[in-house]
């Protein structure tokens, strides 16, 4: 499967936008973007091969290989009952390696429904098996996946840590000019340019660019990877010629080797590159072309990403009810596919739209909704979004209290010796500062407290 996945990314702080790039995936089924399925133990022809009394690792073996392919057809959930069942066999079998690869791929399934501890959980399972049979390789790929589930949670000395650790290994092992090496090395750049530090990012992409092109071929599809990501680095620091340079080569190959989910990243960066320049009309061309090639392969998780990318683009433009349209249909397929954490951000975008058309109760219901998941996996930094939407709906109603503490979390209550109205907690309010009066607002009189300018700590 090629490396193509979905990030959150905040759109002018007020909307979560879903960016299909190939910089900033962290779900993929290869290497070289933190997650893989590891080999599962038999190929094609050893099963072939294989004796009767091997039935029970035939069954299994075959078990895994359909949750492969209903990953990467975007069927998350069934892929997630195949693997279970192999897990059972080879736990019975006694099959240690098996039983590490497929709770590392159990992890991957977990990691694309937004169930991030219980991922870790898997991983952090296959990492003792892998330790327990002396799989150093295993036990890199599963440190690099850790790694990269901690950038998705923004817990960046973490991943740091993981990854870094994960390099190590492959280059003790495998030595510096290793296809692996290259992917270790991508996956540390892809941590820094979500860190914002791009110029970190861009020497490690330029040694695994050389690692690749010399070890794979100039037109193998890692090569069109790094292409992208160095594209990538390129538009983050506003150098889009140069983006587009380098996402121009990544589709000169995919086109001449065949590879459409290639082409489709490809035409999806140069999309984003266009709407980075105000060139909105080739922006959408650009989407729409990748859409078309997400529907022909079957490639569901990123058409519902082309179709917020679309609708993210409609809004630039002010046509809400195409906006409306296209964010509308990405929210069916993430249902379909059972990919929670970016049906919130649709529901969020989708709140938004209604509110720049004025349908002020369904933009509230709208995040309200996002505002139930993301309270629900915790996820402060969208909770804080979705949040400061809901007050810019409320200041549209002309309900300025409202605005600032219809969060419905916000509770009154006795502090430093007198009443306070808490929207975020207690815990930093003395070291925030700068309290206002709150006339009778909560009933009696109260402070706000002030921080980070938006109002956070009372």
């Amino acid at each position: 499967m090629k490396p193509l996945h979905l990030s959150l990314n905040p759109n002018a702080g007020l909307t979560l936008a879903l960016l299909l790039s190939a910089a900033y995936f962290p779900i993929s089924a290869q290497a070289q973007n933190g997650f893989r399925f590891l080999a599962d133990g038999a190929t094609p022809e050893q099963l072939a091969q294989a004796q009767p009394t091997d039935d029970r690792h035939i069954e299994a073996v075959q078990l895994y290989q359909e949750g492969v392919q209903l990953f990467n057809r975007g069927q998350y959930l069934e892929a997630l009952e195949k693997f279970e069942r192999a897990l059972i066999i080879f736990r019975e079998i006694r099959n240690r390696e098996g039983e590490g690869n497929t709770l590392n791929s159990i992890g991957i399934v977990h990691i694309n429904l937004g169930q991030y501890s219980q991922a870790l959980d898997f991983l952090n399972q296959a990492l003792i098996v892998y330790r327990e049979i002396g799989n150093d390789i295993g036990e890199a790929t599963i440190l690099n996946g850790i790694g990269s589930i901690y950038e998705i949670l923004s817990q960046y000395p973490k991943a740091l840590e993981f990854l870094q650790r994960s390099l190590a290994i492959r280059e003790q092992v495998l030595g510096f000019n290793h296809p692996d090496v290259a992917a270790s090395l991508n996956n540390l750049a892809l941590l820094y340019l979500r860190m914002g530090d791009a110029n970190a990012a861009e020497p490690l992409l330029q040694r695994s660019l050389a690692i690749r092109q010399q070890t794979l071929g100039v037109n193998d599809p890692s090569v069109a990877t790094s292409l992208n990501n160095l594209g990538s680095v390129y538009s983050q620091l506003g150098n889009y010629d140069r983006a587009l340079e380098y996402f121009n080569q990544a589709l000169a190959i995919e086109q001449e080797i065949g590879n459409l989910s290639g082409k489709l990243i490809a035409i999806n960066n140069l999309g984003s590159v266009y709407e980075s320049l105000g060139q909105y009309s080739q922006a959408l061309n650009s989407f729409q072309q990748a859409l078309e090639i997400s529907r022909t392969i079957g490639d569901r998780s990123s058409e519902s990403g082309l179709l917020s990318n679309l609708g993210r683009v409609y809004e630039r433009l002010e046509q809400y009810p195409q906006a409306l349209d296209s964010f509308q249909q990405a929210l069916v397929v993430h249902r379909e596919i059972g990919n929670r954490s970016s049906e919130v951000t649709i529901l969020n975008n989708i709140g938004v739209v209604y509110r720049r058309l004025g349908e002020y109760d369904r933009a509230l219901e709208s995040q309200q909704q996002a505002l139930a998941i993301y309270l629900k996996v915790g996820n402060r930094q969208g909770e804080g979004t979705v949040l400061n939407n809901i007050g810019l709906v409320y200041e549209r109603q002309g309900q300025y209290f409202q605005a600032l503490f219809g969060n419905p979390r916000g509770i009154c209550r006795r502090h430093a010796g007198g009443f306070v109205y808490s929207v975020w907690g207690w815990e930093d309010c003395d070291a925030a500062g700068d309290s206002k009066l709150v006339a009778d607002e909560c009933g009696f009189g109260g402070s706000f407290c002030v921080s980070d300018g938006i109002g956070r700590e009372v």
